[in-house]
C-alpha cells in the first residue's frame, strides 16, 4: 500500500512539475513579445537625456519591427544624424551610413545617447540571448534572472520585475557578470496591443552616476505588415520614411 501511494505522489509530482514548466515558459513568452510589441510595426521614438532636472540631449528615431528578430531604428533627428540607422537580423547589428551607403558591424553594447545602448532601443531576442531563471512568483509579481549565454549580450546579468496582474514589465536591474550594478530601467508607460502590454515610456537611470537618466517614448506605433526583403543591410538606402 505504502509503494503504491509512493508511486503515485512521484506520479502527481512529476505532472505538477510539468505544468509549472509549462506555466513559467508561458510567461517567458508573454516577457519576450512585451519587449517587442506588435508581430509588425512602424514607430516614433524619442530619446531626452538629463542631468538632474536638465536636458542634455534629445534624438529622434523610426523603427521597423517585424518579429522578435528583425528590427531597423533610423535617425530622424539631429538633422547631422539623419538616415543614419541600426539594422538587427537576431542577434547580429549594422550601424548604416547614408553618406557613403556602407554598413558595418556594430556590437548591441554601443552607445546611442546617455545612458541607452544600441540594445537598450533594439533589444536582441531575450530566450536566444540569456538563459532565464524564475527566482520568485507570487500573485502580484515574478522576478526573473537572466544571465548573458556569451559575452556578446548587451548586458551580462539582468533583474526584470513582471507585473503578473497585469503581465507588463516593470522594472530590469543591469550588471556585469560581477554583478556591478550599472543601470535601473523602470517602465513608467504602457500599450495594449493585442495580448501584450507594450512599455512606451521607459527611465534608465545611472546607477553609478545617480543624477543622469534617459528618457526612451515611443510617440507613435502602427501596426504594419513589412516585408523581410528590407530587412538586410543593402536594402537600407531605398527605404522610405514614415516619418519626418
Amino acid at each position: 500500500m505504502y509503494k503504491g501511494k509512493s508511486v503515485v505522489g512521484m506520479f502527481l509530482m512529476m505532472i505538477m512539475s510539468v505544468m509549472m514548466g509549462q506555466d513559467v515558459q508561458t510567461l517567458l513568452q508573454k516577457v519576450e513579445h512585451a519587449q517587442r510589441a506588435a508581430d509588425s510595426y512602424v514607430g516614433k521614438m524619442l530619446l531626452t537625456t538629463y542631468d538632474g532636472e536638465r536636458k542634455t540631449g534629445e534624438a529622434s528615431l523610426e523603427l521597423y519591427v517585424k518579429g522578435l528578430e528583425l528590427s531597423i531604428a533610423r535617425y530622424l533627428t539631429p538633422s547631422g544624424d539623419r538616415g543614419k540607422a541600426i539594422l538587427q537580423r537576431g542577434r547580429d547589428y549594422w550601424f548604416y551610413f547614408p553618406k557613403t551607403r556602407q554598413s558595418v558591424k556594430i556590437s548591441p553594447k554601443q552607445r546611442l545617447l546617455g545612458d541607452a545602448m544600441v540594445g537598450d532601443v533594439v533589444k536582441p531576442p531575450l530566450l536566444a540571448t540569456y538563459t532565464v531563471t524564475l527566482v520568485s512568483n507570487t500573485s502580484r509579481e515574478s522576478v526573473f534572472e537572466l544571465v548573458a549565454k556569451d559575452d556578446s549580450a548587451p548586458y551580462q546579468y539582468i533583474l526584470l520585475w513582471w507585473n503578473t496582474a497585469e503581465e507588463k514589465i516593470t522594472k530590469e536591474e543591469f550588471y556585469t557578470r560581477t554583478r556591478v550594478h550599472l543601470k535601473t530601467a523602470r517602465y513608467l508607460a504602457h500599450r495594449r496591443i493585442k495580448n501584450y502590454n507594450f512599455a512606451t515610456k521607459v527611465e534608465i537611470q545611472d546607477a553609478l552616476v545617480t543624477n543622469k537618466k534617459t528618457e526612451i517614448e515611443m510617440v507613435d506605433l502602427q501596426e504594419r505588415v513589412l516585408r523581410d526583403q528590407i530587412f538586410y543591410p543593402e536594402s537600407l538606402d531605398y527605404l522610405p520614411y514614415t516619418y519626418r
